[in-house]
């Protein structure tokens, strides 16, 4: 129930990157190749096709070093095969001139890095990335690891580099509300409804 929230937030963030290049808050190095992160990225394809194509509006290059961490690997292991299907309103963000068609992102991914691990302990390997994001993540976390999560992305990311975290619901009644939506699957959907709306406020 979820495709068409998921689709506004990868188009707000991949709006904030273009706002950082604009402003000057994000520069990449002309001798270094583009490191990214994507975390939470279990068929997170759709975040990498917005990253690429707004990537592709503002740097005339396409040498991106994609990475993608979720806790489970199956998942990732289809991403990276590209073994995926997009709703008409994310493919409706590609340009005509088709640069995210198969031989584009999917291609991408297909060079990915998978990581499997949990967001509140990144593995030590990762560091220096250019671009951190975590586009539909922190609803899975309570607010404690939230915190937890948002360290580990500092500690990972080079200095004047950018962090990206999107999301749906960073508020206690507007996530209660999503978990009815997901009742039908009779068991809680995110670590965050294990504790009490108290320790959430």
């Amino acid at each position: 129930p979820d495709w068409e929230d998921r689709v506004q937030v990868q188009r707000q963030l991949a709006e904030c990157f273009g706002e950082s290049c604009d402003k000057g808050y994000f520069i990449l190095p002309a001798d270094r190749k583009p490191r990214i992160l994507f975390l939470g990225a279990s068929l997170g394809s759709i975040a990498t096709l917005f990253f690429y194509v707004e990537w592709l509006k503002r740097f005339d290059r396409s040498d991106l070093e994609i990475h993608i961490l979720d806790l489970i690997e199956e998942p990732l292991i289809r991403t990276q095969a590209g073994d995926f299907d997009l709703p008409a309103s994310a493919l409706s963000y590609c340009d005509p001139s088709g640069v995210t068609s198969e031989h584009g992102y999917k291609k991408l991914l297909e060079s990915s890095i998978i990581h499997v691990g949990n967001v509140i302990r990144l593995p030590q390997l990762l560091a220096d990335f250019d671009v951190v994001i975590a586009p539909y993540l922190h609803h899975h976390l309570n607010i404690f690891d939230k915190k937890m999560a948002c360290k580990e992305m500092e500690r990972i990311t080079r200095a004047g580099a950018l962090q990206l975290i999107g999301d749906l619901y960073f508020d206690y009644e507007s996530f209660n509300r999503w978990l009815v939506r997901h009742r039908v699957e009779q068991v809680p959907y995110a670590i965050e409804s294990f504790i009490t709306r108290e320790q959430h406020q």
